[in-house]
């Protein structure tokens, strides 16, 4: 769960964000990037005593609606507080051990370093789309963070795949992974892939739906389920 706050410090360190962390509490005092949260709970005993009035008092600053707040544990509920919950998903762990894995295909993984690669990953990550009219999500400042790393994987010379891997203490952050092609193989490669370049180091993350599932088939193990919710304004 840590991990996954380091890699939500990053996104927002990224767009010029103003976080802080304590024991319960990770929080980002500026709008942060769009499908980001500005507040994550870091412990069980995570209260909403704990984080109001102070999130109202710097809700004032953010849109009236639209940002969201990660329930690490599921055990809030913040409906009373303006907001509505988005989605359920599992926390994950995979123990990055390449002897347990088969080789599963194709796909050549490379290190995104350039900008024009980096545009050519979030379009593709996107579906084709712009998320956001305002600029990019994945800011060039994350090529030089080096903590995350950025991997896409060419066929045939096109972007066909890529996730985002971020390092913190003790484990490997893989998310944002993403296809353009229905192979069922891009798990089980991504996977080895991160493997491959943190020897030894376990792997972490969280997913939902058909990804979940996916995630479970490349060796992921389920660990406890988190909720996020979205502001829905007055």
């Amino acid at each position: 769960m840590m991990n996954n706050v380091a890699w939500c410090e990053a996104m927002c360190r990224a767009h010029g964000g103003d976080s802080q962390l304590s024991a319960d509490w990770w929080v980002n005092r500026q709008p942060s990037p769009r499908l980001y949260p500005n507040f994550v709970s870091c412990s069980r005993g995570a209260t909403t005593e704990t984080l109001f009035p102070g999130m109202d008092a710097m809700a004032e600053k953010l849109p009236a609606s639209g940002w969201g707040l990660k329930d690490s544990y599921n055990v809030l509920d913040l409906a009373p507080h303006g907001f509505a919950k988005l989605f359920n998903a599992t926390w994950l762990w995979h123990s990055g051990s390449l002897q347990e894995m088969k080789l599963p295909g194709d796909f050549d993984w490379h290190q995104i370093e350039s900008t024009r690669e980096l545009a050519l990953w979030e379009l593709a990550w996107s579906g084709g789309e712009p998320v956001d009219p305002g600029g990019p999500l994945f800011r060039p400042a994350l090529l030089l963070d080096p903590a995350v790393t950025l991997l896409g994987a060419w066929h045939g010379g096109e972007l066909v795949a890529g996730f985002v891997a971020n390092a913190s203490p003790g484990v490997t952050g893989l998310s944002n992974l993403f296809s353009t092609v229905n192979d069922d193989r891009v798990w089980a490669s991504a996977v080895q892939a991160a493997a491959s370049r943190f020897p030894g180091c376990p792997l972490v993350g969280y997913e939902s739906g058909a990804d979940l599932e996916k995630a479970r088939l490349a060796g992921f193990v389920s660990l406890h389920s988190l909720a996020v919710w979205i502001r829905s304004g007055s």
